[in-house]
């Protein structure tokens, strides 16, 4: 049986969701094409992203998906601000620290010139750094939910 948790993300700015995650998308797009055309000599490829890329999804399929369906919603009704409530697998406490692991290698990898995306902009690593705090303090610490709004000010 897997054990849920429940999670508020409150005041959770709908955009800067959005930003980060076509951000992401176009990461793991490159990733994708690097682990495609790895001929397995090249040193300059970021292996150990394309890896720890691969190994995340196999390992924890698409954990966002709540996210972004709450996200959908949230587009759906007009709204630029919500408070997602969810109720998550236990599991997604090691899926959240190994996204923001990853994206962070990642931006290291942008900025060294050895991915053609750029690196995430400050607000998007500002979010991404938000969300994934408020994961790992509600899941693994049982603390209250702080406010994205708050948390930035």
């Amino acid at each position: 049986m897997t054990r849920m948790h429940d999670v508020a993300l409150l005041d959770f700015p709908v955009a800067q969701f959005a930003q980060m995650q076509q951000h992401h998308d176009a990461m793991l797009r490159e990733f994708s094409l690097i682990a495609l055309g790895s001929d397995g000599e090249s040193t300059t490829t970021p292996r150990r992203l394309v890896s720890l890329a691969k190994e995340m999804f196999e390992r924890h399929g698409d954990a966002a998906a709540p996210f972004r369906q709450g996200v959908a919603e949230a587009v759906a009704r007009g709204d630029a601000v919500t408070s997602l409530h969810l109720s998550i697998p236990y599991e997604t406490l090691r899926w959240t620290e190994d996204f923001l692991m990853l994206f962070e290698e990642a931006d290291e990898f942008c900025r060294d010139g050895q991915l053609l995306t750029p690196p995430s902009p400050p607000e998007v690593v500002e979010f991404r750094r938000w969300l994934a705090g408020e994961l790992i303090r509600q899941i693994r610490d049982g603390a209250p939910a702080t406010p994205y709004w708050t948390e930035t000010l």
